[in-house]
């Protein structure tokens, strides 16, 4: 499997500028946006190309990153910012 950032033809017509300034950042939400879709295609075909859609900044993104948030890690986000 090659990495996005190998494959540049696929993104040319991509206007997220993640790709250029934080090229790994962009690697791990595309991999986030394919885990969502292997996990969701078979009620929504169409996932990964609606989790990567503006630029990763849409509710179908952050739904997906729900999808892998714990409810162990959000007490540790929490307990972090106590004071």
């Amino acid at each position: 499997m090659t990495s996005s950032i190998e494959n540049y033809e696929y993104f040319q017509d991509d206007d997220c500028p993640l790709l250029y300034s934080e090229p790994y950042l962009y690697e791990i939400a595309e991999r986030i946006c394919e885990f969502c879709h292997e996990i969701t295609n078979h009620e929504k075909p169409n996932m990964r190309s609606e989790c990567r859609s503006a630029c990763f900044s849409t509710d179908t993104f952050r739904a997906c990153l729900n999808i892998f948030d714990t409810p162990i890690s959000r007490r540790r986000i929490r307990s972090r910012h106590r004071i």
